[in-house]
């Protein structure tokens, strides 16, 4: 599913003339403790309006919890993802609800996805 959304992704900005920015590709994960989402993103340096499910979206800022993983994180118990979510739990932090709960993204060092290290981000409401 992810490469065949990045292909779309990619085709659309190409055939608008869409300059990327230096920010790596990502996925956004949202409502993973319900309604589990993907969006595949690329940064733009001028705004596209989008066409069907391909939209804009800008990115939020703010606190994370933050990891650098080896490859793809996996995901499920005992994950790199569950990892990082025990973590915040443990150190006091609170999920961003902006993100459906607890959501994250990954920007990847490589355009395919995996295919080197993975930034991880875990946004949250407040630290402790």
């Amino acid at each position: 599913v992810v490469p065949d959304l990045t292909e779309r992704v990619r085709d659309y900005l190409r055939e608008n003339g869409a300059a990327r920015t230096d920010m790596r590709p990502f996925l956004q994960y949202q409502n993973a403790a319900e309604d589990f989402t993907i969006q595949v993103g690329f940064a733009v340096e001028t705004p596209l309006e989008g066409v069907g499910d391909i939209v804009r979206r800008d990115l939020p800022g703010g606190k994370a919890v933050a990891a650098l993983v080896a490859g793809r994180p996996t995901m499920g118990d005992h994950s790199d993802w569950s990892t990082i979510i025990e973590y915040a739990v443990e150190q006091g932090y609170q999920f961003d609800v902006e993100w459906g709960g607890v959501g994250g993204r990954e920007e990847y060092e490589q355009e395919i996805a995996g295919a080197g290290p993975t930034r991880v981000y875990l946004p949250m409401d407040v630290a402790p």
